[in-house]
């Protein structure tokens, strides 16, 4: 990607109109790069990868969240909630944690189903604005929309009769 003045040079012959698309365009690519190199340092899972994730799974199993720290127990047995836009960055998925639920009420289907729905879905951010989410997305876990702790999801593992997506917080800098 060239600098800008490059980009406009090359699309002088435009429009005010077209112009001002390209540039859109150009600032959207640029983001899109950013965006992409700063999802490749962190350890979590992309939405894509959760779908694949969730897929290799038996579908009939009940589903929980567990923090990959034994000592933290905020989200053991807690099924997976909604997903909204991530208050730490508002282009991020996550996932809100859906309180606690006796074994077997929701299976690994139901949250497969509600994870490929989340693919291309709109979500407004926390102090608004619309974001679009894809399977480039990472996916946070909170308690509520308004928290931003880092939680990201690691992995998912079968264990006895319940399938759990492992959840650990991201490493502070």
């Amino acid at each position: 990607m060239g600098n800008l003045n490059e980009f406009i040079e090359l699309n002088s012959s435009l429009s005010r109109e077209e112009k001002e698309d390209a540039v859109q365009a150009y600032f959207d690519a640029y983001l899109k790069k950013a965006r992409d190199e700063y999802r490749a340092t962190k350890p979590g899972l992309s939405l894509g990868q959760l779908i694949v994730e969730l897929e290799s799974q038996n579908q009939f199993l009940p589903i929980h969240l567990r923090h990959c720290n034994p000592d933290v127990m905020d989200y053991d047995d807690c099924a997976p909630g909604q997903f909204c836009s991530y208050r730490g960055d508002y282009h991020e998925l996550c996932l809100l944690t859906g309180g606690v639920y006796s074994r077997g009420e929701f299976l690994v289907k139901d949250f497969l189903f509600r994870c490929i729905n989340a693919d291309g879905e709109v979500f407004e951010g926390y102090k608004g604005g619309e974001y679009v989410m894809h399977r480039d997305c990472l996916v946070y876990v909170e308690d509520s929309q308004g928290d931003w702790s880092g939680n990201l999801i690691t992995k998912v593992e079968q264990i006895g009769d319940a399938v759990y997506i492992f959840v650990d917080s991201e490493p502070s800098s």
